[in-house]
């Protein structure tokens, strides 16, 4: 099941998704090399467009400050591969951004985080839900971005980014009680509201509307009460 947030959202939640602009490339400007890079110190480089995807619409890179083609980019590295190599003695930087925090790392946290939601959610909702209101989206961003804070930057301290870490987690647990007790509505994109399980849907189990014929050798019958009394 496809979790309710990107990777871009949860790192700018957590402020760890950096934006560079006008960066100098490292590469050989000699009217014939198309390979250049982005600083080591600016690894990986990240989704800034929402699709999930680190491609050539993440990263605009300039010669003398004219846009150039980018054909391929790899994140890990920042290898960058121009449609046409520049002149020689053109000056080379790029807009990208990049975190401390790979796509891998953060990905786990928004499955955790999306496990606790559909979790507390599938006590009063199918799921998975027939749309997802904002407010989940809000609840699974602050989660995945809280356990991110707590579990990799747990330092202490006031204002840190555990306590941080903390709080969110604490907001979206609040919140998700607030759906189970029915405190807080989910509304559909028209405001209506998102309808529940029916009470005691989907449970199954004995007595049921079966027990009555059963024969009493197989704990069937009437029911029946025993009441032992002292006077």
């Amino acid at each position: 099941m496809a979790n309710f947030v990107s990777n871009q959202e949860v790192r700018e939640q957590a402020g760890f998704q950096y934006k560079e602009r006008a960066v100098a490339l490292t590469g050989d400007v000699d009217g014939s090399n198309t390979i250049f890079y982005v600083p080591t110190r600016n690894l990986p480089i990240v989704d800034r467009d929402y699709d999930g995807d680190v491609d050539v619409n993440d990263i605009v890179v300039y010669g003398n400050g004219t846009d150039t083609a980018v054909s391929a980019v790899v994140a890990a590295s920042g290898k960058i591969t121009l449609t046409i190599a520049p002149p020689s003695g053109y000056t080379m930087t790029g807009d990208f951004d990049w975190s401390p925090l790979d796509d891998t790392t953060v990905t786990n946290y928004i499955n955790e985080a999306h496990s606790l939601v559909l979790s507390k959610l599938s006590e009063v909702y199918d799921v998975p839900l027939s749309e997802t209101p904002d407010v989940i989206k809000l609840i699974e961003k602050k989660l995945a971005a809280g356990l991110l804070l707590d579990k990799e930057y747990s330092v202490g301290g006031d204002e840190t980014e555990d306590t941080r870490g903390r709080r969110w987690i604490k907001w979206a647990e609040e919140k998700l009680e607030e759906i189970v007790s029915g405190n807080l509505e989910l509304l559909d994109s028209n405001g209506n509201v998102l309808a529940q399980k029916t009470s005691g849907a989907g449970v199954k189990g004995w007595p049921d509307n079966t027990t009555k014929d059963a024969s009493e050798a197989n704990s069937g019958g009437a029911i029946k009460f025993r009441i032992k009394k002292e006077f």
